[in-house]
């Protein structure tokens, strides 16, 4: 079963007291689409880089989990209609990337070395 990372911002329509019950929410979401090994964390609150939806501050929550495969469209369908609470969300393959990240530096390896590197480190 592929991991996958699910990271979301929540609005200011989400005030503090309701923080927990949303994020409950979420991972009930999560759970109810077959997801195993959940591991939730609230990255906190922090001001935005630009407004969205009239939104200049958000909270992050990022969940990693194991996922079935044919579970995942589902799951960012689900997420997609919470418009009212989720404003911006990520939702990844680990698995995938790891994947791809070990065969870039295979060929980068195998890249030869740039004749410039030298002169560039002795300036």
């Amino acid at each position: 079963m592929p991991r996958y990372e699910l990271t979301y911002l929540l609005g200011n329509s989400v005030s503090d007291d309701q923080l927990e019950t949303v994020i409950a929410e979420i991972l009930s979401i999560v759970e109810s689409f077959g997801a195993k090994n959940i591991e939730t964390e609230n990255l906190g609150k922090k001001k935005l880089a630009y407004a969205i939806k009239q939104t200049k501050n958000g909270t992050y929550v990022t969940m990693t989990f194991d996922l079935p495969q044919e579970q995942v469209q589902k799951l960012d369908a689900k997420i997609r209609t919470m418009k009212n609470t989720v404003i911006r969300y990520l939702l990844i393959n680990i698995t995938d990337h790891l994947k791809r990240l070990a065969k870039d530096k295979i060929i980068q390896a195998n890249l030869p070395k740039r004749e410039n590197q030298e002169e560039e480190k002795a300036a």
